[in-house]
C-alpha cells in the first residue's frame, strides 16, 4: 500500500529499524548510512540517486514522518506480524529526481512515497532467478486480510510510539 506526501528540509522520518534493505535484499545501515548521512532527515538525502529503503530490525507497528516547522505529520499503523514492510521511496534531490516533478506532480515540487507491505521488501531479483521466494504467490480464490490505519497528526513533536485501541482487539 502506498501513500504520498510533499517533502521539505524540515521533514524527519520515523521508520523503526536498524537496517535498510534494497529491492534485491542487500542490507545497509539505517538510519545513519556507511557515509555518515542521517537518512531519517530528508535534507541529508541530497546525494546519489533515488532512495528505496525498506527498514527492518526493530519490531514496531508504525512508521511515519513529521514536518518540524509546520508541526504536522503523517503515519501508518498495522500489526507488525501482518504488515512488516515499511518502505520509504525518495526521488533523487538532484535534477535526476527533479525531472519527475514535471511529469508526476502539480506545482508542489518533490514528494515521497511511504509504503506498507505484507513482506519485508519489494523483492526484485535478477530476471534469471525464479523461485518460490522471488515469485510471491497470491493464489486465485483466496482471501488475505489485515488491519491498517493511515493517519495525520499535529502539534506533538514527532513519533516515538504509536498505539491503537485496535491493538488490544487485534491481538485477541
Amino acid at each position: 500500500m502506498t501513500a504520498a506526501a510533499v517533502v521539505s528540509d524540515d521533514l524527519e522520518f520515523y521508520y523503526p529499524g536498524k537496517i535498510a534493505l534494497s529491492h534485491g535484499g542487500a542490507p545497509a545501515p539505517w538510519p545513519v548510512d556507511a557515509g555518515g548521512h542521517n537518512l531519517a532527515l530528508y535534507k541529508e538525502n541530497a546525494f546519489g540517486s533515488h532512495k528505496s529503503l525498506h527498514t527492518v530490525g526493530v519490531y514496531k507497528n508504525f512508521m511515519g514522518g513529521y514536518f518540524h516547522n509546520s508541526k504536522f505529520g503523517f503515519g501508518h499503523w498495522a500489526l507488525y506480524d501482518e504488515m512488516p514492510g515499511h518502505k520509504l521511496w525518495l526521488w533523487a534531490l538532484s535534477r535526476n529526481g527533479g525531472i519527475w516533478e514535471n511529469l508526476l506532480t502539480d506545482s508542489d515540487g518533490q514528494y515521497l512515497e511511504y509504503q506498507a507491505g505484507r513482506t519485508f521488501n519489494q523483492y526484485e531479483p535478477p530476471a534469471e532467478i525464479k523461485t518460490s521466494i522471488t515469485q510471491l504467490p497470491f493464489s486465485p480464490h483466496t482471501t488475505d486480510r489485515w488491519t491498517e490505519i493511515w493517519f495525520p497528526f499535529k502539534d506533538i513533536g514527532g513519533i516515538k510510539e504509536v498505539f491503537s485501541l485496535w491493538s488490544a482487539e487485534c491481538s485477541k
